[in-house]
């Protein structure tokens, strides 16, 4: 004797049509309504594209904003040595800008040497004094020079260009 065995299945989804988590059928698509499902992998990527583009450039912005004359220190040290009768002092001019900085220029009223400073790393350019031979410094480096004079020269930065790209 054979048995019979009743399978129930989904229902058949016509044309057009959505079969639910359920087994129902949804109603179709409206053509002028193309996406009723998640967003593409495509979209999606240029969205966190973008958004990584955006997040990135505020950043820069910000950071760019903070880099001001304060940002570069000079601090001179006497190193015990003498040319002659006058000390050596050693200069370091610091990078605390997140940003290379280029053509830093110091303001040093008065300033004069005993000994040869290297022009590459120290001169006078116009009113004020051109470090480094204009090229950059970058975050966090320094450039040092050293002069010898009867007492050290009082030295600020009087301006800069910045290299945040």
């Amino acid at each position: 004797m054979c048995t019979a065995v009743v399978r129930r299945h989904p229902p058949t989804a016509t044309l057009g049509s959505v079969v639910a988590f359920g087994g129902a059928p949804m109603p179709p698509r409206h053509p002028s309504y193309p996406l009723q499902t998640k967003p593409s992998f495509a979209i999606a990527s240029v969205l966190k594209f973008l958004s990584t583009v955006l997040l990135l450039h505020t950043f820069v912005t910000v950071e760019s904003q903070r880099c001001e004359l304060s940002s570069i220190q000079v601090q001179q040290t006497n190193t015990g040595k003498k040319v002659g009768f006058d000390p050596v002092f050693e200069v370091e001019v610091r990078n605390q800008c997140r940003c290379t900085v280029r053509s830093v220029f110091l303001q040093s009223e008065g300033f004069a040497s005993s000994m040869m400073v290297d022009p590459k790393l120290f001169r006078r350019e116009g009113a004020s004094y051109l470090v480094n031979d204009g090229k950059g410094i970058p975050s966090s480096d320094s450039v040092k020079f050293c002069y010898a004079w009867d007492r050290a020269f009082t030295m600020s930065p009087a301006s800069f260009q910045l290299g945040c790209w």
